[in-house]
């Protein structure tokens, strides 16, 4: 909560990066398997919407 996420929204957004082939998620870890590629997503915007979090505006 602290960030301004809830529980549900950070474990889509992990599951839609690991969809993507950037992080490997197991048990209590989290491992980023492709740093650069995650390093270009995270610096496009909106991230929200990349992770399929939100909708476009209207």
């Amino acid at each position: 909560e602290l960030a301004g996420a809830t529980r549900g929204g950070v474990n889509r957004a992990l599951k839609r990066l690991e969809h993507l082939g950037l992080v490997k998620i197991s048990r209590g870890t989290i491992t980023v398997v492709a740093p650069d590629r995650l390093r270009r997503l995270a610096q496009q915007e909106p991230l929200p919407m990349i992770l399929g979090l939100s909708h476009p505006p209207q």
